[in-house]
């Protein structure tokens, strides 16, 4: 496969595949929509690739770069990875990653993280594989939200007010 950037002529073609191979995921955690893709695009085009296969989309990597001063450490995060089902079992997911790593790499990230759905099988077997690790159990909680449910209707401690004057926002810019 040839692995390269993702261009603005990719976005459509991106989410369409995105669309097909995120639907059998509903409990994901972040949005597939053109907004996500068009946020990527411009925010962290150079950490987003495509792979091609005779011209056409085979698959690919979208992420970004995350620093946390404090800690002194700097990490890459593959956010969304897609593989079109008919190259699987092609080596496009690996080549995607091993493409990404070098990217956050050079930046001077330490640490790659990567997460997927518990049910998303082809995608664990493909992290095993590459010798990803230290597995975390990520716990999250919903709850519906009715009018006359108990959060609604508890009482809160006032908060300061959030409003603004024109005068207050005159030195802050």
């Amino acid at each position: 496969p040839i692995v390269r950037m993702l261009s603005v002529d990719d976005l459509h073609l991106v989410h369409s595949l995105g669309e097909e191979l995120f639907a059998r995921f509903p409990n994901l955690i972040r949005n597939w929509d053109q907004h996500t893709i068009m946020a990527q695009f411009q925010t962290d085009r150079e950490f987003s690739l495509v792979a091609e296969i005779n011209g056409s989309l085979a698959g690919f990597a979208l992420g970004t770069f995350i620093e946390k001063p404090l800690q002194k450490k700097k990490f890459g995060h593959l956010t969304w990875l897609g593989v079109d089902p008919k190259f699987a079992r092609m080596g496009i997911g690996r080549r995607l990653v091993y493409e990404f790593e070098r990217l956050v790499h050079n930046e001077g990230c330490q640490q790659l993280l990567v997460d997927t759905e518990e049910d998303n099988l082809a995608a664990i077997a493909l992290f095993n594989k590459l010798n990803f690790s230290h597995k975390e159990k990520h716990v999250y909680f919903s709850t519906a939200i009715s009018r006359t449910g108990p959060m609604l209707n508890s009482t809160l401690p006032a908060s300061p007010s959030l409003a603004f004057s024109s005068a207050d926002l005159d030195g802050a810019i």
